[in-house]
């Protein structure tokens, strides 16, 4: 299927079947309407929040975990170093 043939672009990505189900609706509601560079401007913003979203979410996980190993590392050092000094 081909946009050079009359396809609508919609049909063209739901045949590669590797994007979200949300690009199939807007763009057959832009192709619909119209307004195709506003459903992709609508996507980009939306795509570009849940990457910081998800960005910030792995952030705060990792840190949570550096913590934690920092934390039980120091744990360590400071047992070990009370144990040697009461011998």
């Amino acid at each position: 299927m081909r946009v050079q043939e009359g396809r609508q672009i919609a049909e063209g990505f739901e045949m590669v079947n590797i994007f979200p189900p949300l690009l199939f609706g807007a763009i057959r509601s832009g192709e619909t309407t119209g307004a195709l560079d506003d459903s992709f401007k609508r996507l980009g913003d939306y795509y570009d929040c849940e990457v910081k979203r998800t960005v910030q979410a792995m952030i705060n996980a990792v840190e949570t975990v550096t913590i934690i190993f920092l934390g039980a590392v120091f744990g360590i050092i400071v047992y070990l170093f009370c144990c040697h000094s009461m011998m």
